[in-house]
């Protein structure tokens, strides 16, 4: 009896510690929005068509919107098209349990938006920009704007990818956003000059939950093992006490 006793009350103690464990890693650790951190777009795609935005895009990064302004030639990109573009370094703590140990299992969903428009004169030739996001270095995954974009032309690109968690922590998820503001292939000009407006950035994250410290506990398990703690401690001591009184 003793043993059972002790048992049930050291079963229901670690319970209280597990489930404990469990809810320190609460769902606002696994989501939500990552920092966002201008770089040099050249560091993620360095291309002579592809030349850094001058000013880079810390605005659209920062929640504000973006301009592009349209070209009179293409001397900023390889003298015939241009597209300039931006950067950012995505980055975003990884979720702990309470042990110090990490509640994630080891990858993180990472979903890039942002709004673009052609605010002209001139439509766009061909493929015209987009979207990309990197991993570690690695072009994961990329939307481009729609072909031929005409004036007026609006649209929000998304991207989305599983990457490795620690890329994230670390600050090596990249995003790379171009626009084509100039477009003249072999002499012939498709497009004299085109401006673009970017906006409403978004960068969001949802890490992938472990096995270790959240799936197995309900949420009311602590309550509910510190409930059972108790009685089966307080059982213990009455039959301590029982024992006791009968030797007596």
């Amino acid at each position: 009896m003793r043993l059972a006793t002790r048992a049930a009350a050291a079963a229901a103690v670690s319970a209280v510690l597990v489930g404990m464990s469990a809810l320190t890693a609460s769902a606002a650790d696994f989501a939500g929005s990552a920092t966002a951190t201008d770089t040099n777009s050249s560091n993620l795609y360095e291309h002579v068509t592809h030349p850094p935005l001058p000013g880079g895009g810390g605005a659209l990064w920062g929640g504000g919107s973006l301009i592009f302004p349209a070209e009179q030639d293409g001397s900023s990109g390889d003298g015939n098209q241009a597209y300039p573009s931006v950067g950012a370094m995505l980055e975003a703590p990884r979720p702990l349990c309470a042990d110090g140990s990490l509640a994630d299992d080891g990858t993180v969903t990472v979903t890039v938006s942002v709004q673009v428009r052609n605010d002209g004169p001139s439509q766009g030739r061909a493929y015209v920009g987009g979207l990309r996001l990197y991993a570690n270095g690695d072009d994961v995954v990329n939307q481009d704007i729609t072909f031929s974009a005409p004036v007026g032309h609006q649209e929000t690109l998304t991207v989305s990818a599983q990457v490795p968690a620690e890329a994230l922590e670390s600050g090596d998820i990249g995003v790379h956003l171009s626009t084509e503001t100039y477009h003249q292939p072999s002499g012939t000009t498709y497009n004299s000059g085109t401006q673009w407006t970017a906006d409403q950035f978004s960068a969001t994250y949802e890490y992938g939950v472990g096995e270790d410290c959240a799936d197995d506990i309900p949420a009311v398990a602590p309550a509910v093992a510190l409930g059972a703690g108790v009685l089966a401690l307080g059982g213990y001591g009455l039959f301590r006490r029982r024992q006791e009184s009968q030797t007596a």
